[in-house]
């Protein structure tokens, strides 16, 4: 159990480190921009049924809000909710837990920060996950995609990233085009307002 508990900490260590290493920095007073999406292609017939996603309304809310807040859009919120937890706020796997499937034990600065005494909370769960978003995004400047494969601990496809720019991990594919669906729906005028 011991030999487990370090393999795993050597390696979000090594996933941190990984992460970090690929940030860029700005200068002192110079405006951090986040870096251009990754173009790809989503031909595969099996990304279709993602559209299908349909948001609950407190999830849609809390992304808003936290959307909002962090300066992230709802929709990739929204996605990164599916993607993880299919929208269940009781969802566990692992030491992850939540709705958006935060881990306690890495992100434990971030929730004692934040006061969070409940993170299954669903509010207080995409606080927290949207908090890290924007560290990655924000702070370390890497684009959507690369905060994606930190935030889900992708090591494997980090280091394929680091060789191939152009590299695209099927989760972030996921998320993305879970991103792109909901944005494309909620683009999509109401019925009321067709009269």
């Amino acid at each position: 159990m011991r030999n487990l508990k370090k393999i795993a900490a050597a390696t979000v260590v090594a996933i941190t480190i990984m992460c970090n290493s690929m940030t860029v920095a700005a200068s002192e007073g110079e405006e951090l921009n986040v870096a251009p999406e990754i173009e790809y292609s989503f031909d595969d017939a099996k990304w279709v049924e993602i559209y299908q996603v349909e948001v609950p309304e407190e999830t849609a809310a809390i992304a808003e809000y936290y959307g909002g807040m962090y300066g992230i859009d709802p929709e990739f919120i929204e996605a990164c909710a599916f993607a993880e937890s299919t929208f269940r706020a009781n969802a566990t796997n692992g030491s992850c837990v939540g709705e958006w499937q935060v881990n306690p034990d890495i992100h434990g600065d971030i929730i004692e920060l934040k006061g969070i005494t409940d993170i299954m909370d669903p509010w207080a769960n995409c606080n927290v996950a949207c908090r890290i978003f924007y560290k990655h995004i924000y702070e370390d400047g890497m684009s959507y995609e690369k905060a994606l494969m930190c935030y889900n601990g992708d090591y494997a496809g980090l280091r394929k990233l680091a060789s191939d720019p152009n590299y695209v991990s099927d989760y972030v594919k996921k998320v993305m085009h879970i991103t792109r669906g909901l944005k494309a729906k909620h683009a999509m005028p109401n019925d009321a307002d067709e009269v």
